[in-house]
Protein backbone atom coordinates (compact mmCIF):
# COMPACT_ATOMS: atom_id res chain seq x y z
CA UNK A 1 0.00 0.00 0.00
CA UNK A 2 2.58 2.49 1.16
CA UNK A 3 4.26 1.64 -2.16
CA UNK A 4 1.34 2.63 -4.37
CA UNK A 5 1.10 5.86 -2.78
CA UNK A 6 4.42 6.81 -3.33
CA UNK A 7 3.84 6.14 -7.36
CA UNK A 8 0.48 8.09 -7.19
CA UNK A 9 2.83 10.87 -5.70
CA UNK A 10 4.80 11.37 -8.73
CA UNK A 11 2.36 11.90 -11.50
CA UNK A 12 3.02 14.45 -13.92
CA UNK A 13 2.01 18.27 -13.00
CA UNK A 14 -0.50 20.16 -15.73
CA UNK A 15 -2.43 23.40 -15.68
CA UNK A 16 -5.40 21.61 -14.42
CA UNK A 17 -3.44 20.59 -11.04
CA UNK A 18 -2.07 24.28 -10.57
CA UNK A 19 -5.87 24.94 -10.90
CA UNK A 20 -7.10 21.97 -8.45
CA UNK A 21 -4.72 23.31 -6.11
CA UNK A 22 -5.62 26.63 -6.04
CA UNK A 23 -9.54 25.97 -5.65
CA UNK A 24 -8.04 24.15 -2.38
CA UNK A 25 -6.28 26.93 -1.12
CA UNK A 26 -10.03 29.22 -1.91
CA UNK A 27 -11.67 26.65 0.70
CA UNK A 28 -9.29 26.54 3.32
CA UNK A 29 -8.94 30.25 3.25
CA UNK A 30 -12.68 30.75 3.11
CA UNK A 31 -12.89 28.05 6.26
CA UNK A 32 -10.72 31.03 8.34
CA UNK A 33 -14.67 32.44 8.88
CA UNK A 34 -16.09 29.30 10.58
CA UNK A 35 -17.06 30.36 14.00
CA UNK A 36 -14.30 27.35 15.29
CA UNK A 37 -11.10 28.67 13.01
CA UNK A 38 -10.35 30.46 15.91
CA UNK A 39 -9.35 27.87 18.11
CA UNK A 40 -7.30 26.22 15.57
CA UNK A 41 -3.61 26.46 16.60
CA UNK A 42 -0.64 27.42 14.58
CA UNK A 43 0.19 25.67 12.06
CA UNK A 44 3.62 23.65 12.45
CA UNK A 45 6.75 26.06 11.89
CA UNK A 46 4.49 29.07 11.39
CA UNK A 47 6.09 32.56 10.56
CA UNK A 48 3.96 35.23 11.53
CA UNK A 49 6.81 37.41 11.04
CA UNK A 50 9.76 38.43 9.23
CA UNK A 51 11.78 38.41 12.99
CA UNK A 52 10.41 34.79 13.59
CA UNK A 53 11.38 33.69 9.70
CA UNK A 54 14.81 34.79 10.91
CA UNK A 55 14.60 33.23 14.12
CA UNK A 56 14.00 29.64 12.45
CA UNK A 57 17.03 30.58 10.01
CA UNK A 58 19.13 31.16 12.78
CA UNK A 59 18.38 27.98 14.63
CA UNK A 60 18.99 26.08 11.84
CA UNK A 61 22.02 27.85 10.51
CA UNK A 62 23.73 26.90 14.16
CA UNK A 63 22.71 23.74 14.00
CA UNK A 64 23.96 22.82 10.79
CA UNK A 65 27.44 25.07 11.49
CA UNK A 66 28.25 22.22 14.55
CA UNK A 67 28.61 19.78 11.57
CA UNK A 68 30.36 21.60 8.93
CA UNK A 69 33.75 21.79 11.20
CA UNK A 70 33.60 18.06 9.48
CA UNK A 71 31.98 19.19 6.33
CA UNK A 72 34.47 21.47 4.40
CA UNK A 73 32.11 21.54 1.59
CA UNK A 74 29.13 22.31 4.05
CA UNK A 75 30.93 24.77 5.19
CA UNK A 76 31.76 26.58 2.26
CA UNK A 77 27.98 26.81 1.15
CA UNK A 78 26.71 28.00 4.54
CA UNK A 79 29.36 30.86 4.32
CA UNK A 80 27.79 32.17 0.75
CA UNK A 81 24.27 31.54 2.18
CA UNK A 82 25.38 34.01 4.96
CA UNK A 83 25.92 36.63 2.67
CA UNK A 84 23.02 36.27 0.65
CA UNK A 85 21.23 36.28 3.31
CA UNK A 86 22.81 39.37 6.08
CA UNK A 87 24.34 41.00 3.16
CA UNK A 88 21.20 41.23 0.40
CA UNK A 89 18.14 39.47 1.28
CA UNK A 90 17.39 40.28 5.00
CA UNK A 91 18.21 44.02 4.76
CA UNK A 92 16.10 44.45 1.56
CA UNK A 93 13.32 42.40 3.77
CA UNK A 94 13.36 44.87 6.31
CA UNK A 95 14.17 48.36 4.47
CA UNK A 96 11.19 47.02 2.26
CA UNK A 97 8.98 46.03 5.87
CA UNK A 98 9.62 49.89 6.55
CA UNK A 99 8.69 51.36 3.34
CA UNK A 100 5.71 49.57 3.75
CA UNK A 101 5.01 50.88 6.98
CA UNK A 102 4.79 47.56 8.62
CA UNK A 103 6.21 45.99 11.41
CA UNK A 104 9.09 43.41 10.07
CA UNK A 105 9.04 42.41 14.13
CA UNK A 106 5.46 42.05 15.16
CA UNK A 107 3.23 39.05 14.34
CA UNK A 108 0.56 39.51 11.53
CA UNK A 109 -2.56 41.07 12.11
CA UNK A 110 -4.97 37.92 12.43
CA UNK A 111 -7.31 39.05 9.26
CA UNK A 112 -4.27 38.89 7.12
CA UNK A 113 -3.63 35.26 8.61
CA UNK A 114 -4.98 31.59 6.41
CA UNK A 115 -5.59 28.22 7.77
CA UNK A 116 -2.82 26.42 6.31
CA UNK A 117 -2.72 22.42 5.39
CA UNK A 118 1.45 23.46 5.83
CA UNK A 119 3.03 20.78 4.09
CA UNK A 120 1.09 21.11 0.97
CA UNK A 121 1.36 20.04 -2.53
CA UNK A 122 1.75 17.71 -4.76
CA UNK A 123 3.67 15.68 -3.03
CA UNK A 124 1.15 15.27 -0.80
CA UNK A 125 -1.78 14.68 -3.18
CA UNK A 126 -3.49 11.61 -4.70
CA UNK A 127 -4.83 11.28 -8.68
CA UNK A 128 -8.02 9.23 -8.30
CA UNK A 129 -11.16 9.42 -10.82
CA UNK A 130 -12.52 12.14 -9.69
CA UNK A 131 -9.35 14.31 -9.36
CA UNK A 132 -6.54 15.23 -6.75
CA UNK A 133 -7.39 14.49 -3.00
CA UNK A 134 -4.80 16.15 -0.90
CA UNK A 135 -3.90 14.46 2.42
CA UNK A 136 -1.38 14.72 5.35
CA UNK A 137 -2.70 17.48 7.23
CA UNK A 138 -1.32 17.08 10.47
CA UNK A 139 0.64 20.02 10.50
CA UNK A 140 -2.50 22.54 9.51
CA UNK A 141 -3.21 25.51 10.87
CA UNK A 142 -3.21 29.28 10.93
CA UNK A 143 -0.35 31.00 8.98
CA UNK A 144 1.31 33.44 6.83
CA UNK A 145 -0.27 33.19 3.32
CA UNK A 146 3.08 34.14 2.05
CA UNK A 147 4.68 31.24 3.57
CA UNK A 148 1.80 28.62 2.08
CA UNK A 149 2.95 30.44 -1.16
CA UNK A 150 6.22 30.24 -1.15
CA UNK A 151 6.66 26.79 0.03
CA UNK A 152 4.47 25.69 -2.64
CA UNK A 153 6.27 27.28 -5.11
CA UNK A 154 10.31 26.01 -3.63
CA UNK A 155 9.20 22.44 -2.06
CA UNK A 156 11.75 20.45 -4.21
CA UNK A 157 9.73 17.64 -4.15
CA UNK A 158 6.95 19.97 -6.28
CA UNK A 159 8.72 19.62 -9.78
CA UNK A 160 6.79 22.47 -11.05
CA UNK A 161 8.35 23.77 -14.52
CA UNK A 162 8.61 27.99 -14.35
CA UNK A 163 5.17 28.11 -16.17
CA UNK A 164 3.56 26.47 -13.72
CA UNK A 165 5.09 27.92 -10.94
CA UNK A 166 4.29 31.36 -12.38
CA UNK A 167 0.46 29.60 -13.11
CA UNK A 168 0.42 29.12 -8.82
CA UNK A 169 1.42 32.49 -8.23
CA UNK A 170 -0.72 34.39 -10.23
CA UNK A 171 -3.68 32.42 -8.44
CA UNK A 172 -2.45 33.23 -4.87
CA UNK A 173 -2.29 36.75 -5.65
CA UNK A 174 -5.93 36.25 -6.55
CA UNK A 175 -7.11 34.54 -3.13
CA UNK A 176 -4.82 36.43 -0.83
CA UNK A 177 -4.98 39.56 -2.58
CA UNK A 178 -7.64 41.33 -0.27
CA UNK A 179 -4.33 42.17 1.67
CA UNK A 180 -2.84 45.17 -0.37
CA UNK A 181 0.53 44.43 1.46
CA UNK A 182 0.36 40.47 0.49
CA UNK A 183 1.87 41.04 -2.88
CA UNK A 184 4.50 43.19 -1.57
CA UNK A 185 5.38 40.99 1.61
CA UNK A 186 5.94 37.87 -0.81
CA UNK A 187 7.94 39.50 -3.03
CA UNK A 188 10.01 40.65 0.21
CA UNK A 189 9.74 37.55 2.04
CA UNK A 190 10.43 34.87 -0.77
CA UNK A 191 14.23 34.71 -0.64
CA UNK A 192 14.41 34.09 2.84
CA UNK A 193 11.77 31.23 2.62
CA UNK A 194 14.02 30.00 -0.35
CA UNK A 195 17.07 30.25 2.06
CA UNK A 196 15.24 28.14 4.84
CA UNK A 197 15.04 26.00 1.65
CA UNK A 198 18.32 25.20 0.89
CA UNK A 199 19.00 25.11 4.66
CA UNK A 200 16.29 22.29 4.74
CA UNK A 201 17.69 19.99 2.36
CA UNK A 202 21.09 20.02 4.13
CA UNK A 203 19.07 18.08 7.09
CA UNK A 204 20.53 14.80 5.54
CA UNK A 205 24.18 16.55 6.83
CA UNK A 206 22.58 15.84 10.35
CA UNK A 207 22.81 12.40 12.09
CA UNK A 208 19.91 12.45 14.39
CA UNK A 209 17.75 13.42 10.50
CA UNK A 210 19.91 10.94 8.92
CA UNK A 211 19.04 7.77 11.00
CA UNK A 212 15.29 8.91 10.76
CA UNK A 213 15.61 8.55 7.01
CA UNK A 214 17.60 5.41 7.76
CA UNK A 215 14.49 3.88 9.48
CA UNK A 216 12.36 4.99 6.69
CA UNK A 217 14.18 2.66 4.22
CA UNK A 218 16.90 5.61 2.92
CA UNK A 219 17.72 4.50 -0.46
CA UNK A 220 21.38 5.93 -0.69
CA UNK A 221 24.70 5.52 1.43
CA UNK A 222 24.50 8.71 3.60
CA UNK A 223 28.19 10.21 1.55
CA UNK A 224 26.12 10.10 -1.54
CA UNK A 225 22.77 11.24 0.19
CA UNK A 226 24.79 14.33 1.88
CA UNK A 227 26.53 15.43 -1.70
CA UNK A 228 23.07 15.13 -3.45
CA UNK A 229 21.37 17.37 -1.08
CA UNK A 230 24.05 19.73 -0.80
CA UNK A 231 24.04 20.11 -5.19
CA UNK A 232 20.15 20.75 -4.61
CA UNK A 233 20.33 23.47 -2.24
CA UNK A 234 23.63 25.06 -4.53
CA UNK A 235 20.84 25.27 -7.43
CA UNK A 236 18.25 26.23 -5.46
CA UNK A 237 20.73 29.45 -4.05
CA UNK A 238 22.07 29.73 -7.57
CA UNK A 239 18.70 30.50 -9.00
CA UNK A 240 18.06 32.58 -6.06
CA UNK A 241 20.62 34.83 -6.80
CA UNK A 242 19.99 34.76 -10.61
CA UNK A 243 17.08 37.51 -10.17
CA UNK A 244 18.91 39.35 -7.63
CA UNK A 245 16.74 37.89 -4.87
CA UNK A 246 13.87 39.42 -6.21
CA UNK A 247 10.52 37.72 -6.53
CA UNK A 248 10.49 35.63 -9.79
CA UNK A 249 6.91 35.05 -10.41
CA UNK A 250 5.10 39.00 -10.58
CA UNK A 251 2.73 39.03 -12.37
Amino acid sequence: MREKVKQNLRFERSETDIDAAAEFIVMVHELRLVPDAAAQPLGAEACLSGAEIVAQLGRRLARLGTVAEGEPELGVFLDRLDRFLFTDALPRAVAGYDALGASFALPLPVEARTLCPSDFGFHNALRGPAGLTFIDFEYFGWDDPVKLTSDFLLHPGMQLTESLRRRFATASLRVFGADGKFAPRLSLLYPLFAVRWCLILLNEFLPERWATRVHAGAELEWRQAKQRQLQRAEALLVSIEATGGEFPYAS
